[in-house]
C-alpha cells in the first residue's frame, strides 16, 4: 500500500478529477460483478464531486441502478438537518440522478440513539454483503468498492477522530463516537478502521491550504504527539489515492 497525490488546481478540478476516477472503477467493478458499491463522505469538497457526478458529463456515463450508495459517517441528527451528510449527497447527487431508492443505504438516524443507529446500520451491512459475498478476513470484514474519505484538519477520517479510542483488529463494522468538543455536532456514526482498510480502492478529498501541514504529515508518516493520525492508519491493500489543490512542493 502506498499514496498516490494527484495534484488539481482547484476544488472544481478536484471533482472533475475524482470523478473520472471514480467512473474509471465503476466501469471495471461493473464489467466483473454488475454493480458498484460507493461509500459517500460529507463536507465542502465532496459537495463539487457530486454535481459533478450528477452533471451530463457523467450522469449519463453511469448505470445508477448498478451502483449502491451507503455512507462512511454520520452526524446523528434529522436527514433534513444542514448538517447531515445524507442530505447534502441528497440535494447535490441522489435527488439529480436516476439511482433507484433501494439502492440507497442512510445511516439510520431516526433512531433514538446513535448507539442504536450504528447497531441497525451494521446490521444493515451485514446482510447486504452476506448476500453478495463481498466479505473478507478475520474478523470477517465487508469489501466496499470505494470508499470516499476527507481529512480533516486534526487529521480525522470518516468520524475517527484524535484522541478517541480505535481499534485496528476489532470486530465492529459501525460505531457511535463523539467528536472533540469544539465540532458542532459531536454524536457520529461511523464506520471502523478495519471497514475502511478492507476497501478495494480508498480516494482522499483534500481542499484549501490550512490543511497542507496534516497532509504532508500523513504522506510523510510523521507522528502527532506520539500518536497516528486516524487518516494515517487508513491502510488498503491498493494505492490510496488523494485528490488535492494543495501544492505539496513535489511530495
Amino acid at each position: 500500500m502506498g499514496h498516490r497525490l494527484v495534484y488539481c488546481k482547484n476544488a472544481e478540478d478536484i471533482g472533475l478529477s475524482a470523478a473520472s476516477y471514480i467512473h474509471s472503477i465503476y466501469k471495471t467493478k461493473v464489467s466483473e460483478k454488475s454493480q458498484f458499491t460507493l461509500v459517500l463522505s460529507g463536507g465542502k469538497t465532496p459537495e463539487v464531486l457530486y454535481r459533478t457526478l450528477a452533471s451530463p458529463e457523467f450522469n449519463n456515463r453511469i448505470q445508477w441502478n448498478r451502483v449502491k450508495v451507503f455512507w462512511g459517517d454520520e452526524r446523528f441528527v434529522p436527514k433534513n438537518d444542514p448538517e447531515s451528510n445524507f442530505g447534502m449527497a441528497h440535494r447535490t447527487l441522489l435527488s439529480k440522478v436516476t439511482l433507484p431508492e433501494e439502492n440507497v443505504y442512510p445511516i439510520p438516524t431516526e433512531a433514538d440513539t446513535a448507539i442504536e443507529a450504528a447497531d441497525t446500520y451494521e446490521n444493515t451491512l451485514r446482510t447486504f454483503f452476506q448476500q453478495s459475498g463481498s466479505i473478507t478476513g478475520s474478523p470477517p470484514m465487508p469489501v466496499f468498492d470505494l470508499i470516499l474519505l476527507g481529512l480533516g484538519k486534526d487529521g480525522h477520517a470518516a468520524s475517527l477522530f484524535p484522541g478517541n479510542s480505535i481499534d485496528p483488529q476489532g470486530s465492529r463494522w459501525v460505531e457511535a463516537v463523539a467528536a472533540p468538543p469544539f465540532y458542532p455536532t459531536r454524536e457520529r456514526i461511523t464506520l471502523t478502521l478495519p471497514v475502511l482498510n478492507s476497501s478495494a480502492n480508498i480516494v482522499f478529498l483534500v481542499s484549501g491550504s490550512d490543511k497542507k501541514e496534516t497532509l504532508e504529515q500523513v504522506l510523510k508518516g510523521r507522528t502527532h504527539n506520539e500518536e497516528m493520525l486516524p487518516a494515517q492508519l487508513v491502510q488498503t491493500v491498493s494505492d490510496i489515492v488523494w485528490f488535492t489543490d494543495i501544492d505539496m512542493g513535489g511530495l
